[in-house]
């Protein structure tokens, strides 16, 4: 509820279209992402003055919100793992089964795998200062190919 209240849905709708369409010639998926995180973290610093008169700083915002972005990425690859597995479990994304199929049918359940541990390795080294817009570069990167991170 907390994630619907945010726009969250809309976001997620969009970040599945995008993973589902990387590899066909979309390049600046990163950027885009970049922006994504950016605009939420705005919002929730916004909310966090108005609901509760707090001072949230927007670098905190900004990683809770990749942070957000990079587990629904990692929950659809899961999802990619168990269409391409043919597990009998309901998708996290199931309004969105085509995207998880082409995400199943351009990365190998190996590849997935390697995704999804690399996506937690991006949200620590946002937690450390390293730039959201390198990582969100890796990450895209990684998303697409499962190439390892290149910083």
């Amino acid at each position: 509820l907390e994630m619907a209240r945010a726009g969250m849905y809309e976001i997620k709708r969009t970040l599945l279209d995008d993973l589902a369409s990387l590899g066909a010639g979309r390049g600046g998926m990163g950027e885009a992402w970049a922006k994504i995180t950016d605009t939420l973290a705005e919002a929730e610093v916004s909310r966090a003055k108005r609901e509760q008169g707090a001072n949230l700083s927007k670098a905190v915002a900004s990683r809770r919100a990749a942070s957000q972005m990079l587990m629904l990425l990692a929950s659809a690859c899961l999802d990619a793992v168990t269409l391409s597995i043919g597990l009998d479990r309901p998708l996290v994304h199931a309004d969105q089964r085509n995207a998880i199929s082409a995400v199943a049918g351009r990365l190998s359940q190996q590849q997935l795998a390697e995704v999804i541990e690399q996506l937690s390795q991006y949200e620590q080294l946002l937690w450390r200062n390293v730039s959201a817009k390198i990582v969100w570069e890796n990450v895209a990167l990684t998303c697409e190919s499962a190439a390892p991170l290149i910083l």
